[in-house]
């Protein structure tokens, strides 16, 4: 009876042992799917086309093409596998300035951890092979939108806390 009785406890251990590694593989193979979910159109070089300040929802109040260098490469956007990513960026003298960041990705968010620490959540638009879109409060990048759109100060601070940054990129 002894001899049954460890035998028994015997099967019953491997059975389970047998499971949870099992678990462990499926925990690992689903991690790298969803990975590739998330990563799916993302991972490249995406270069910025429009940006406007409008409500989610709603006409744009200001809309203008990217405002790239004249003569100057374009400024690029670049995702990479790994979860980092550059801004390259030119400024008035062609010159080149690398920012850059840590993203990560949740249902219809990205979120950008830049170099100072500054975590800036953007709403995910629109994402395909050839085109990014996505928003980002324009309350969170004031000092960037006041660069671009100096007439902003004059929105009352009601509509600007429903404003958001849209911008569109393309591959």
């Amino acid at each position: 009876m002894r001899r049954l009785s460890v035998l028994l406890l015997i099967c019953v251990f491997s059975l389970f042992y047998s499971c949870s590694n099992d678990d462990n593989s499926t925990e690992g193979k689903i991690e790298k799917e969803w990975i590739a979910f998330v990563q799916k159109h993302l991972i490249g070089d995406w270069t910025p086309k429009s940006i406007e300040v409008k409500p989610l929802v709603g006409a744009p109040v200001f809309s203008t093409p990217y405002p790239n260098q004249p003569n100057c490469k374009s400024d690029i956007l670049r995702f990479e596998k790994n979860f980092t990513g550059t801004f390259n960026q030119n400024s008035s003298d062609c010159q080149l300035k690398i920012n850059k960041f840590k993203w990560n990705h949740r249902l219809g968010e990205l979120i950008f951890t830049l170099e100072n620490g500054l975590e800036v959540k953007a709403v995910l638009l629109k994402k395909s092979a050839n085109n990014l879109v996505f928003a980002i409060p324009v309350i969170e990048i004031m000092p960037i939108i006041e660069k671009l759109y100096p007439q902003i100060v004059n929105v009352d601070p009601i509509t600007l806390k429903l404003l958001h940054l849209k911008i569109s990129l393309e591959k």
